[in-house]
């Protein structure tokens, strides 16, 4: 997919809606100024990994963000940053240095009335990893295991369509080479469709790390999520990465405060060193209250064909 047709054609599906309405300001205070919130989140956590060999002690999810909402006649623009104080709060010092705050979310969205909404980010959300792999990451700690898709991303132009008899697809571009070189970007492609209960997704990343290194990696994803349950599976097809795949499945079921989750992953590999792999996660989570959750979380995970790890979690998450 070509960088700049993307870009034109993103840049094309918004043309109408400017030019049909003024951006006046609507909803926040007298001045028109956006309406703000804020948000953030802190836990705690007890790790007895088996690599380790002792009790590890670490504060988790130390996030803080803000919210700015402005509804125009053209649509609602929606400004957020986060940031993620994990590494600075687990750090063994007490010097600040520029590897303890990480920017997670710095991003604006434009939700059109009619013609979709767009993204323009430095850092956000990855919109495939919520839509094909979000269903296999329910854990407060470990599981996700063997999967390339990471849960953020960055550099990225995005356009989501409106939906269509429960039919939605998207588009991106993230631009990973600081020259801008269209030879090493990442294009990405998703469609989904959900009714009711179920959820049907496919997804497309090609990457380009290098003019001669070109790999593809596609997705199909399926959820059912119907009150207190729900059971997902995702297959991961890494193609031109040692022809691996990754498959997991994961199924939640919450009864008032307390919810039961498990999953399995297993990855086939062309690679020999990680063929045959599997990974199995359990959590037992306990709500407190609409906010705070304690767990115990039990993973196993093999590294290698001939190596494995696993590790006991207890904790505490909160937010706000």
């Amino acid at each position: 997919m070509n960088k700049k047709l993307l870009t034109l054609a993103v840049a094309y599906a918004f043309t109408g809606a400017l030019t049909t309405a003024h951006a006046s300001s609507h909803g926040g205070d007298a001045d028109g100024k956006p309406m703000v919130s804020y948000n953030g989140s802190l836990g705690f956590k007890f790790v007895d990994q088996d690599s380790n060999g002792s009790w590890e002690f670490k504060n988790t999810k130390a996030r803080l963000g803000v919210n700015a909402v402005q509804a125009t006649d053209v649509g609602k623009f929606i400004g957020q940053l986060e940031f993620d104080y994990d590494n600075g709060s687990n750090a063994n010092d007490q010097s600040a240095n520029e590897d303890e705050i990480d920017v997670r979310v710095a991003r604006v969205v434009w939700k059109t009335k009619e013609s979709g909404t767009a993204v323009f980010a430095a850092r956000s959300g990855s919109g495939n990893y919520a839509v094909n792999y979000a269903h296999m990451d329910i854990f407060n700690h470990g599981g996700y295991h063997f999967f390339q898709q990471p849960d953020f991303t960055g550099d990225l132009i995005a356009y989501v369509s409106p939906k269509f008899s429960g039919v939605q697809g998207a588009v991106a571009i993230f631009a990973n080479n600081a020259a801008n070189d269209e030879d090493q970007d990442v294009q990405h492609f998703r469609v989904w469709w959900a009714n009711g209960p179920y959820k049907v997704g496919y997804g497309n990343v090609e990457s380009n790390t290098s003019p001669a290194d070109d790999t593809t990696r596609e997705t199909l994803s399926f959820v059912y999520e119907d009150g207190p349950l729900m059971v997902g599976l995702t297959n991961e097809d890494q193609i031109g990465n040692n022809g691996t795949t990754v498959l997991g499945i994961a199924a939640s079921y919450t009864a008032g405060d307390h919810t039961f989750s498990a999953a399995n992953y297993s990855q086939d590999s062309d690679l020999s060193s990680i063929d045959g792999l599997s990974a199995t996660t359990l959590e037992y989570s306990y709500a407190i209250n609409n906010f705070t959750n304690a767990f115990v979380t039990i993973d196993q995970f093999d590294i290698t064909d001939t190596t494995d790890d696993d590790a006991t979690v207890f904790g505490i998450n909160m937010k706000w």
